[in-house]
């Protein structure tokens, strides 16, 4: 079953595991998010929220193999791997949960050395997309990882405490559509196409909660929460509505500085572009009780604009 959203990292993904993984009960799951939490990053959020996965599932009973890929960057030999501290941190994960562990970073990268690989012909698009031998090799590196796993008799474990001491302990995904909304908004389903197969929203999503530019000036969504971290999981058009948040009544601003957070397709350049949205409001939150305002702004907006919202995501607990 693939539950992978290309472009995402385990911060969604920890608010996707219940219903787009636990639910299938499965008894391995192969977890990459290594370049998507960004593989020359080193910030402590994106390790909370992948420990808190790779610990959910071990902790459910099922066997987990860690896949770290990289991009072209990181297969070059000449790069010392300690430019790589996500790839890095995520083995030491691997190794605390005595998870399998598929590390394309070594072997690819003595591929590349000996003249079996030549990066630009497995990297014909971009940096970051191999074409189908690299998609091979990974998989052959996936493979013998779990057969070798099998053939050791690896047994995940759970360590009493985490790695990190930051991890999230409380993960919610507050689903709007089954919330009472304020006057302007009302549930919807799910847009049905979308600009590439792994961003249809309706594969991720349940229905969605929709304020129209026309609505816009009515009531403000409002949540109130527990935690260090909130984000907005939903779905847009190249009309979508822009907001405005406040968080325990302050401006929420964008990392440029702006209290305008754009939800819309149109950055991409088609005309009625549909896909998925994922917006983090703020992971550095001080670990208590906020209170979260969401406005839609009719302003500027096209008439036949929407805000569709399907939850607010919120973690902590951790600190």
């Amino acid at each position: 079953h693939d539950a992978a959203i290309g472009g995402t990292g385990s911060s969604l993904g920890m608010f996707r595991l219940e219903r787009d993984v636990l639910v299938h009960d499965p008894d391995l799951v192969f977890l990459d998010f290594t370049v998507n939490d960004n593989n020359y990053g080193s910030d402590e959020e994106a390790l909370w929220s992948y420990e808190y996965i790779l610990r959910r599932l071990i902790s459910s009973g099922i066997a987990v193999e860690v896949v770290m890929l990289g991009d072209r960057k990181s297969y070059d030999p000449s790069q010392d791997l300690a430019k790589f501290p996500r790839r890095n941190q995520h083995a030491e994960l691997a190794h605390a949960y005595c998870s399998g562990l598929a590390d394309t970073y070594p072997i690819i990268r003595e591929k590349v050395a000996s003249g079996e690989i030549d990066l630009k012909t497995m990297y014909p698009f971009d940096g970051i997309h191999p074409d189908d031998i690299g998609y091979e090799h990974f998989y052959l590196i996936a493979k013998n990882a779990y057969e070798a796993a099998v053939e050791s008799k690896l047994v995940c474990t759970v360590p009493t405490e985490p790695v990190h001491a930051g991890t999230y302990t409380q993960v919610n995904r507050h689903l709007l559509p089954d919330s009472d909304l304020p006057s302007g908004w009302k549930t919807e389903r799910n847009f049905r196409v979308s600009l590439w197969f792994d961003g249809l929203s309706s594969r991720w999503q349940d229905g969605v909660a929709v304020c129209r530019a026309s609505e816009a000036s009515s009531s403000p969504l409002t949540y109130t929460f527990s935690g260090s971290f909130v984000a907005l999981f939903g779905e847009a058009d190249d009309k979508g509505l822009s907001f405005k948040a406040t968080l325990d009544g302050e401006p929420l601003l964008t990392h440029r500085g702006s209290d305008i957070w754009a939800f819309s397709t149109s950055r991409f350049g088609f005309t009625n572009g549909r896909l998925f949205l994922w917006k983090v409001l703020s992971k550095e939150l001080s670990d208590g009780e906020h209170k979260l305002v969401i406005q839609p702004v009719a302003e500027g907006a096209n008439p036949k604009g929407q805000l569709r919202l399907e939850s607010i995501c919120t973690a902590g607990g951790g600190q």
